[in-house]
């Protein structure tokens, strides 16, 4: 007769992990759904497509401080999950930087007197997206660096928080600033709770931590490396299909005879 413990069931390690890849994904989809419950108009499917992308990283950036596996090591969730948790959310911010600069591109390649819009003298509004996208590389380059350069865990925790609600800050800004897909009271109000109560939520956390039990997590088998990466690149597949489908959606009625922001002259 075997003593020792048991390793956990497959059904039962991989539950928790199926249920965090859709709940990421329904809520990078939720600003779409919110378009399309509107009754909002499109302009072109590849501008739709770009725009679809940046609601759906800003959705993404504002879940990323709960996806910390720091706040839910106490939950007995099993250190798989947790192992996941903390590779999804180093992997999603990447994805998120990717759609933004996918979006940003797509925009300057349709219309390039876009251009206008990276200038100093752009609204406010175009100047808070740009920032976001900037703060969002300085955190993934300020994590990629923080062990190589050894800096305190406490200061770089409470620089990554305040910088992680800047680009929380400025995304929303750079949403509700452009108001032309999101232009109704009733979608600007459900963007403002979407991207702020999960801010909302890690303020809290980090004066109360979520289900301490004062245990470490279960031990659970490790599963191939390669288990994460999979994960990801379902979830990127998963969001560009979602945002394809809404930019198809969007297309059957389009704005107005002129696609593009810039009908003639510059943008500005």
């Amino acid at each position: 007769m075997q003593t020792g413990s048991k390793a956990p069931a497959p059904a039962g390690r991989s539950a928790p992990e199926g249920r965090l890849l859709w709940a990421v994904l329904a809520y990078a989809c939720v600003p779409l759904g919110l378009v399309l419950w509107a009754d909002g108009p499109g302009v072109d499917w590849v501008w739709d497509l770009a725009m679809g992308l940046g609601a759906a990283a800003a959705a993404i950036v504002a879940l990323l401080p709960v996806l910390s596996a720091r706040w839910w090591a106490g939950a007995q969730g099993g250190s798989s999950l947790l192992r996941l948790m903390q590779r999804l959310h180093r992997d999603l911010a990447w994805l998120c930087a990717g759609f933004v600069l996918l979006h940003v591109l797509a925009l300057l390649w349709l219309e390039p007197r876009t251009l206008d819009y990276l200038l100093l003298s752009a609204p406010g509004y175009l100047l808070a997206g740009l920032g976001a996208l900037l703060l969002m590389l300085g955190l993934i380059v300020s994590s990629s660096a923080r062990l190589k350069r050894r800096w305190p865990q406490g200061v770089w925790r409470r620089w990554h928080a305040a910088m992680s609600l800047g680009v929380v800050a400025l995304g929303l800004w750079h949403l509700l600033g452009a108001g032309f897909y999101f232009a109704g009271l009733g979608a600007q109000a459900a963007l403002l709770c979407l991207l702020g109560v999960p801010a909302v939520i890690a303020l809290w956390w980090h004066f109360q931590p979520p289900m301490v039990t004062g245990r470490a997590p279960r031990e659970t088998a490790r599963g191939p490396r390669r288990g994460g990466a999979l994960a990801t690149v379902a979830l990127l597949l998963a969001v560009l299909a979602a945002c394809v489908w809404w930019a198809h959606a969007l297309t059957s009625s389009p704005a107005a005879d002129v696609p593009y922001p810039c009908p003639a002259g510059r943008c500005l």
